[in-house]
């Protein structure tokens, strides 16, 4: 679900100055863009805070907090009115927080691009023999997680608000609540919704934008007259133009795993806030933030290390007392000029390399990524590859590649690491195989991305 620009005039003023109040215009966009044009200013001379708060009342009488404001632009010397222009990373309606540290939520309500298509559920039905159009309601879906914390998923559908129209417009909405067991500050909830969001987008295989985001609090403080509070902050994944989703495009949806869903997605919270280097890495791919296909090879590579270590590294190659000591017998025979670099040397000598990390990831799939020639090419090349691109910007990949253009690579690699995923989020060998038969894409990159072997 999207939402409107919205643009409100208003009467805005600093935390703790509420009598030295300035008029302005907030407009705040689809996508979470924020930006407040003052006729005034907060701050005189060139003494500026680099980041402030901004408390406010709009013209329909409701209050706003803006968060982490900073100027774009001042005019202070000027003739007539000063004026400034003042963009903010957070905006949050019906509310002013009074104090610098921020209140305390317990639960966080939001949408995302893609949610209907991946649910899988139509409330909509139209015969066109009879001209009948039936709109059904779905009960709220409640999941349980470990730690007590609820997930749950609401339906709702928009209709004509006038009894009589030329156009019949019904929209089906659908949106995610978790709700906590502890309170959380306003990052913490957000990072719990970009974590089920990049569920989202892992499962439909497209980038999915956070929107229509509401936090809910139990606290009754006088500055809290409601309960719930629309917050908007952009996203990064924001595109102007939301993905079209057909159900052979993805991975998987809800209905794939709606049996096992309180196991899979308390796995990936979990998954998540372990490994938050190597999501950051995938979904930045995935958002488009990589600017060509060796950057975003890069990423995939860079991330596998990262997992590897976190998440299969079973041991290194001799126990880390043993090889402590001979590292000590090492410097005693070295000249002491020597030892910072015999240490900078042999600092990880004891761990896995990167050939070896990605090699066993890709023999965990021995029924998906080719033969054993194919399999030892592909973790050749992400190795290779990996290491021209960090050391040499990228000088002689092309040349190094054994049966696979950059493409190629870059394709394969970015399965791998789905592979990796939905195994370690408890989805089966044979679910995977389900998944595999089902989706073009995996079988477009099974069938023509592979390391192609010349006959010997």
């Amino acid at each position: 679900m999207r939402t409107k620009t919205i643009i409100k005039k208003g009467h805005f003023w600093l935390r703790g100055k509420e009598s030295e109040k300035v008029s302005g215009e907030v407009t705040i966009e689809d996508g979470g863009s924020i930006s407040l044009n003052l006729f005034g200013i907060f701050h005189e001379g060139l003494n500026v805070d680099k980041y402030f708060d901004i408390l406010g009342f709009l013209e329909n009488n409701h209050g706003i907090t803006l968060k982490n404001c900073h100027y774009v632009r001042r005019t202070l010397f000027n003739e007539g009115v000063p004026t400034a222009s003042i963009n903010s990373e957070r905006a949050i309606l019906g509310v002013h927080f009074l104090k610098d540290q921020d209140p305390l939520f317990d639960e966080i309500s939001f949408s995302t691009d893609c949610l209907i298509e991946w649910l899988g559920l139509s409330a909509i039905k139209v015969n066109r023999d009879y001209s009948i159009v039936t709109v059904s309601t779905f009960e709220p879906i409640e999941h349980q997680l470990e730690n007590g914390d609820i997930v749950t998923i609401h339906f709702g559908t928009e209709g004509p608000s006038q009894p009589v129209s030329s156009v019949l417009e019904i929209t089906q909405t659908a949106y995610i609540r978790y709700s906590s067991q502890t309170l959380l500050t306003i990052n913490e909830l957000y990072s719990r919704a970009y974590s089920i969001r990049d569920f989202i987008t892992l499962g439909v295989d497209h980038s999915a934008f956070l929107s229509n985001v509401i936090l809910h609090s139990p606290q009754t403080q006088d500055c809290f007259p409601y309960k719930r509070y629309r917050v908007f902050q952009k996203d990064g994944n924001f595109k102007l133009t939301p993905s079209k989703i057909r159900q052979d495009s993805m991975l998987f949806g809800y209905q794939f795993i709606k049996e096992d869903f309180s196991k899979i997605i308390n796995n990936w919270l979990k998954i998540y806030d372990e490994n938050i280097d190597v999501m950051e890495l995938y979904f930045s791919v995935q958002s488009g933030k990589a600017l060509d296909e060796e950057m975003e090879f890069l990423h995939y590579a860079q991330g596998l290390e990262s997992l590897h270590r976190n998440k299969y590294q079973v041991g290194s190659f001799m126990p880390e007392n043993e090889y402590e000591e001979l590292l000590e017998n090492i410097l005693k025979v070295s000249p002491s000029t020597y030892h910072d670099w015999i240490n900078s040397k042999l600092e990880f000598a004891n761990v896995p390399p990167f050939s070896k990390r990605v090699k066993e990831l890709i023999n965990r799939y021995p029924n998906h990524f080719g033969n054993s020639k194919q399999r030892k090419y592909m973790s050749e090349n992400i190795f290779k590859c990996r290491n021209l691109l960090t050391h040499l910007g990228g000088n002689g990949v092309k040349q190094c590649l054994k049966g696979q253009s950059m493409t190629d690579l870059r394709k394969t690699t970015r399965l791998l690491f789905q592979f990796l995923f939905m195994e370690l989020i408890g989805i089966s060998e044979n679910e995977m195989n389900i998944i595999v038969k089902k989706n073009k894409r995996c079988q477009s990159v099974l069938e023509n991305s592979l390391p192609s072997i010349k006959p010997t």
